[in-house]
């Protein structure tokens, strides 16, 4: 090889390469797949799925918001709590116990509204 002023660059950094591979329908496969519809009801389902995420993600939002608006907090330990780690009077592990107590309290409120446990069984499959 021909010694260039780019010579001591060269092998210096991995080379990243992409490679595309493209799936092709082999024997009758095509015939299948046109006969049966296949890429048309994959496009409607993708369709439908885009109107059925909206409705899902404005009910959860609904929810929330209903569930948190009946909600009553007293936040000042919490408050304290981040005014002391910000002091450094606090390490971060005490934070994250002050936290989780209120996240078991936001938790509460929501188990014990009975759309929650519908929202959990169907989540799950288990209605």
């Amino acid at each position: 090889m021909k010694e260039t002023i780019f010579t001591p660059f060269i092998g210096q950094y991995p080379v990243s390469k992409t490679l595309r591979f493209e799936l092709k329908p082999v024997g009758k496969t095509l015939e299948h797949i046109t006969r049966e519809g296949l890429l048309q009801h994959n496009e409607k389902r993708a369709e439908d799925y885009k109107v059925a995420k909206t409705i899902i993600d404005n009910y959860h939002r609904y929810f929330i918001e209903t569930v948190l608006s009946q909600a009553s907090f007293d936040w000042k330990d919490l408050k304290s709590g981040i005014d002391s780690y910000k002091k450094k009077e606090i390490d971060s592990d005490e934070l994250e116990n002050i936290q989780k107590k209120y996240r078991g309290q936001i938790q509460r409120n929501f188990s014990k509204d009975e759309r929650y446990k519908m929202l959990m069984a169907s989540t799950l499959g288990t209605e």
